[in-house]
């Protein structure tokens, strides 16, 4: 029971780092977006 109840320990800790993972990506996507964004908007004066 005790390992039964350690692998779901260890399969949430994973899935929590999937999840903050692919959110961090997501974020460092948009960031990405709004700069390259704005040098073009800055090319264009």
């Amino acid at each position: 029971m005790q390992s039964a109840e350690r692998n779901i320990g260890d399969m949430v800790a994973d899935l929590k780092q999937q999840y903050n993972q692919r959110r961090q990506d997501g974020i460092t996507e948009e960031q990405l977006d709004v700069v390259t964004g704005f040098e073009v908007l800055l090319k264009r004066k």
